[in-house]
């Protein structure tokens, strides 16, 4: 059977369904029903939830039970904007998907969450405390390949909205995400990423009373 063929003697009765930004309604492609199906997602994105079979035999969609699961993208660069679509709508679900159950993240202050669940939950609370509302926009997006099964990806991006501390507001923000992805199982999946500030007019840091100071040693400054 072919994995993505409608099923169309089936009726599913579906809740509406967000997976990085996309939606889904009504008849989906089917496999394996009963225990879970794959469907395809405008953009190219597939995913795999839970799906629960009701006393009628009709099947709805679980989307808060897709813990194990993980959205699969057609391209490396579709983890990039899978992840900034997850943040803009501050869906911490939809940021792990892209992830492997093993993956490494290190986020722009050097802390290190080793793994799919860590990496759900430190964003889970950062949209809670400091990032609810924020907007990211990614700029340019540039994808080198390693051979075919193995891509590095790059991306620019520009945050606002973030939440305002001690009384200070704060400004937009711009940084570099980079991504190590994987292919498998017919997608690509981020197995590591390091997200980066960029820092206007500094050139590297020092250390200065226990504390990192942006610094620039070009032409004595």
């Amino acid at each position: 059977m072919n994995r993505f063929a409608p099923i169309a003697s089936t009726k599913f009765l579906l809740h509406s369904f967000s997976c990085t930004g996309c939606l889904l309604h009504g008849l989906v492609c089917a496999h394996r029903l009963g225990r879970s199906f794959d469907y395809a997602v405008p953009g190219g994105r597939r995913c795999r939830p839970a799906v629960k079979l009701l006393a009628s035999g009709a099947a709805i969609l679980e989307p808060e039970a897709w813990t194990e699961e993980r959205c699969v993208v057609e391209e490396p660069e579709d983890i990039a904007r899978g992840f900034a679509q997850a943040w803009n709508q501050g869906d911490a679900d939809g940021i792990a998907a892209l992830f492997a159950d093993d993956a490494d993240f290190v986020n722009v202050v050097g802390l290190w969450w080793r793994s799919r669940e860590r990496i759900r939950r430190a964003h889970a609370e950062g949209f809670r405390r400091i990032f609810a509302g924020a907007r990211m926009t990614l700029g340019r997006v540039r994808v080198r390949r390693l051979g075919d099964r193995a891509a590095v990806v790059h991306a620019t991006w520009t945050l606002t909205g973030q939440t305002a501390h001690r009384g200070r507001e704060a400004g937009a923000r711009s940084g570099v995400l980079i991504f190590v992805a994987e292919k498998r199982d017919g997608g690509w999946v981020a197995v590591a990423a390091q997200n980066t500030d960029r820092v206007p007019g500094a050139e590297t840091h020092i250390a200065v009373g226990g504390r990192l100071e942006a610094a620039d040693y070009r032409d004595g400054r």
